[in-house]
């Protein structure tokens, strides 16, 4: 009788740990953030796509059932399945203005800006104006991408450690001081990851920070191995096929 009894115990706890395993499965809830630059349509620049070639990934990735997400609904925990996009766009190419207002806006689509003070205003990035309209825009954001746009290895801390600061607190005032807002939101350079570049975040008030891996972002964010490298996959040339079929594939 105690070996019947256990065996139904057994029974009855596996039953409970499958459904249970089945709802957590169900109730996941993750992010893909894809990652774009340019848009100047030259297929000798593996990160850039022409304005076609963006569009008709954006339609295929609308058509397939993908919700465009914004970052505060990100960082709020406002998502529910894993069907869900985050786009960013690095640099502040004007390129990536115009892809932004000519494939996204009339879809009402949200986006993230990850723009580096020193290169605003330069020849062929966004100006002030483009960069205060886009972040004016219901659901889009701006984050930190440096302020020269440098790779934070650790020996950049150590032998310019002004410099490498700057790279976190003055590209960080900056941008609150011109755009009115705060700032929280990191995303590295090149992708460059780096325990000084971690510290620095933390002493600079950052609370996440995004680098580049392939696969999806987990919700709630604190979900996450590490809130401060943040998975995005970068949008390129030879991958672009690959990403989007993974995507299309997802039911």
């Amino acid at each position: 009788m105690t070996k019947v009894v256990l065996l139904l115990c057994w029974l009855s706890w596996g039953v409970q740990a499958l459904a249970a395993g089945a709802q957590q499965k169900l109730e996941s809830k993750a992010v893909t953030v894809l990652c774009y630059h340019t848009f100047l349509g030259k297929t000798s620049i593996f990160t850039d796509f022409s304005l076609a070639e963006f569009s008709e990934q954006i339609k295929q990735l609308v058509g397939a059932g993908y919700r465009f997400v914004s970052l505060a609904q990100v960082e709020n925990g406002e998502i529910s399945g894993q069907k869900n996009l985050l786009v960013m766009f690095d640099d502040g190419h004007h390129t990536a203005a115009t892809a932004f207002n000519q494939v996204m806006a009339p879809q009402g689509l949200p986006a993230v800006f990850a723009l580096f003070p020193a290169g605003i205003a330069s020849p062929h990035y966004m100006n002030w104006e483009q960069v205060k309209a886009l972040a004016e825009v219901p659901g889009n954001a701006i984050v930190v991408h440096g302020y020269h746009h440098e790779k934070l290895f650790d020996r950049f801390a150590r032998s310019n450690p002004q410099q490498f600061m700057d790279e976190f607190e003055k590209a960080k005032n900056i941008l609150e001081k011109k755009l009115n807002q705060t700032f929280h939101t990191f995303v590295y350079p090149y992708g460059v990851i780096s325990a000084s570049g971690k510290e620095q975040l933390k002493k600079s008030g950052y609370l996440y920070a995004y680098g580049l891996a392939q696969r999806p972002l987990l919700i709630p964010l604190s979900t996450n191995p590490d809130p401060l490298a943040l998975p995005r996959y970068m949008l390129t040339r030879p991958l672009v096929k690959q990403v989007l079929a993974k995507l299309l594939r997802v039911p």
